[in-house]
This record gives structure tokens, C-alpha cells and sequence, in this order.
């Protein structure tokens, strides 16, 4: 066998290489054509029978909240400016009072001392007629205001010291709420606000309020820097108790006349937000820029336009495709902060 005949064959190698490279081209390309096509066919079953809206416009709504504790507009805690007995106390815990009106009064002896702006305001004078007898001093306090007395810490009879607390009286014919909102919120808040207040207690009930004031000093707590905020609150309600816990949410920023869709619409996707629109009956994943969510509503900045068809419901859908292939796993919402 000549050299020529020895090297023949080796000219076959390349040959063979190149149909296995072909081979492996085509396998894989026909292996993704049929993965999409069995994501497109398991996306479309799970589609079957979900809702689906025209994608509009519309507000959405930027809101600062935080939990506080309801309270009076105002709270007073009466005392006498002397020391003596209790002779008449006319009211009870729970008991209504209105401005002006004397709730308690207080027999003195000649030894306490009376200051003159306490006796012009508060006191009667009532000396006795026999010259033997010691004088006796009078005093009265009187309801600073309508409202009602909520602590009654004295008795007839009993000896007070001067400044000790008798009654506590509140006004209830309004309240406020006291909370603390985290210091990078501080921008978004400012007085005048318009706020709603739910409580824990009462459920279904929603008062207007607004923004009333905030403090000039923050508070550290634990590492974490507060900013106290007074709502005052519009409105009443014959369960209202002070005390009673309050959730606060402040309408801080409003974006209106944007492209938007509910909050339920869009999914984390292969890493990135998503929602499923619908193209010639076939549901798709569209990738969506999103930018500020309320809770309720989400504003779209690139991926949709009004009145594109989307499935409703995109979260139902996916946990459908989750459970269909076997995995078990918590949907992540990640909401992205716009600042205008």
C-alpha cells in the first residue's frame, strides 16, 4: 500500500466533525423550540379562565404610614393651689362636665396661704360671723372646659395637699393621634397633609385627618432615628376611646393622568417585573419599568401602553405554573421608588 492510499482516510475526519457539529445545532435548537413551546402551551392553560382588563391610566398615590395611640385634643388634671377637706365633689368617673361649671370644692383654715390670682379666679371667701371662731376659706375648681371627667382621686372627707391631682377632665369633642415616622420619610411630610386614620378596634371605620404638627427634634430610638408627627382627626364616632390603637396613612404625593395597572397585574419574572399580556389570543410575558406602587396600583413607565389586554390576576397565574412544574416558592414583590 502506497503513502498516498496510508493518508486517505484521515481526509474523512473533518467531514465527520462537522455533521456532529450540525447534528448539535439542530438538537438544540429543536430542544428550545420545544421548551418554548411547552412554556407557551403550560403559560396559555394557566391563562384559561382568568379575567383580563384594558391596561389605563389614571393616580396613583404616594402614602407615609405609622401607628400611634388616639387621644383627647386636650387633657387637664385639676388640683387645689392649698391644702384642706374635701366638702362637696360633684362629679363621678365617666361623668360630663361643662365649662365653668364647679366640680369639686374645698374647706381651708385661716393658716393656708391663698394666692391672689387663685382666689379672683377660683375661690369664695366665707368668713364667719362670731369673732371667736377661727375663718374658714372656701375654695372651688372649675371645668376648664366641655368635657368629661375621666379620674376622680378624692372623696368628702378626704384631706388633699396643695397640687395633689383631684380630677383629670378631657375634651372629647375632638382628637389627635401621636406617631413617629422613620427620619428619610421627613421630606414627604409637611403640615396640612391629608391623612386616614383606621383602628384596630373598630373595624371598617376610616376618619379624615390631616397633618397638625412636627416636633422640631427627632428622637433616637434603638438605632433608629424618629420624627414624632401630630394628626389632628376629623370626624367622630361613638366607639372612639383614647387610647385606642391608631394606623395612620399620609397622602404625601399624587401622580396623576399615568399608565397604571393593579398591583396583582405584574410578577417577578426571570428576575425582572412582568405581566402577561395578551397578543392574537396568546399570552405573553412583557417585561415591565415600574415605578411608584400604593398598594392598590402600580405606575408603568415602559412595557404597556392604555388599552393593551393583560390577565387581571398575573400572581393567580403564576402559583398555577409553580404548582404544575413541582416548585414551592414565595412570589417577591419589588416595588422601585421614583422621585420626580
Amino acid at each position: 500500500m502506497s503513502g498516498d492510499e496510508k493518508q486517505r482516510p484521515r481526509k474523512r475526519w473533518p467531514w465527520i466533525v462537522a455533521i456532529l457539529v450540525i447534528a448539535v445545532i439542530t438538537l438544540i435548537v429543536s430542544s428550545g423550540k420545544h421548551d418554548r413551546d411547552g412554556v407557551s402551551t403550560r403559560l396559555a392553560a394557566a391563562v384559561a379562565g382568568q379575567e383580563t382588563i384594558a391596561v389605563s391610566t389614571g393616580d396613583v398615590h404616594e402614602f407615609v404610614s405609622a401607628a400611634g395611640h388616639l387621644m383627647p385634643i386636650a387633657t387637664k388634671t385639676l388640683s387645689f393651689d392649698m391644702p384642706g377637706r374635701i366638702t362637696r365633689l360633684k362629679v363621678e368617673e365617666g361623668s360630663r362636665v361643662t365649662a365653668g361649671s364647679v366640680v369639686c370644692e374645698l374647706e381651708a383654715n385661716s393658716s393656708a396661704s391663698l394666692p391672689g390670682d387663685y382666689l379672683r379666679s377660683l375661690q369664695e371667701w366665707v368668713p364667719t360671723p362670731d369673732t371667736g371662731a377661727a375663718e374658714k376659706k372656701l375654695a372651688s375648681i372649675r371645668a376648664p372646659f366641655d368635657g368629661v371627667a375621666v379620674s376622680v382621686n378624692a372623696s368628702v372627707g378626704s384631706y388633699v395637699t396643695a397640687g395633689q391631682p383631684v380630677i383629670t377632665v378631657i375634651d372629647t369633642s375632638s382628637h389627635v393621634v401621636d406617631i413617629e415616622i422613620d427620619e428619610i420619610d421627613l421630606t414627604r411630610v409637611s403640615p396640612g397633609m391629608e391623612a386616614t386614620i383606621t383602628f384596630d378596634a373598630i373595624p371598617g371605620l376610616k376618619l379624615p385627618g390631616k397633618v397638625d404638627s412636627i416636633a422640631q427634634m427627632a428622637v433616637p430610638k434603638g438605632g433608629i432615628v424618629t420624627i414624632p408627627v401630630r394628626i389632628s382627626v376629623d370626624g367622630w364616632h361613638e366607639l372612639l376611646k383614647p387610647g385606642l390603637t391608631a394606623s395612620v396613612k399620609i397622602l404625601s404625593r399624587t401622580l396623576s393622568d399615568v399608565v397604571k395597572i393593579p398591583i396583582r397585574s405584574w410578577i417577578d419574572h426571570e428576575g425582572e417585573p412582568s405581566a402577561i399580556r395578551i397578543e392574537d389570543d396568546i399570552p405573553i410575558f412583557v417585561p415591565l419599568e415600574l415605578g411608584l406602587s400604593d398598594g392598590e396600583y402600580t405606575h408603568v413607565l415602559s412595557g404597556l401602553e392604555p388599552g393593551d389586554i393583560i390577565v387581571l390576576d398575573a400572581v393567580a397565574v403564576q402559583e398555577k405554573l409553580r404548582r404544575a412544574a413541582g416548585q414551592d416558592r414565595f412570589i417577591t414583590f419589588d416595588v422601585q421608588r421614583i422621585d420626580d
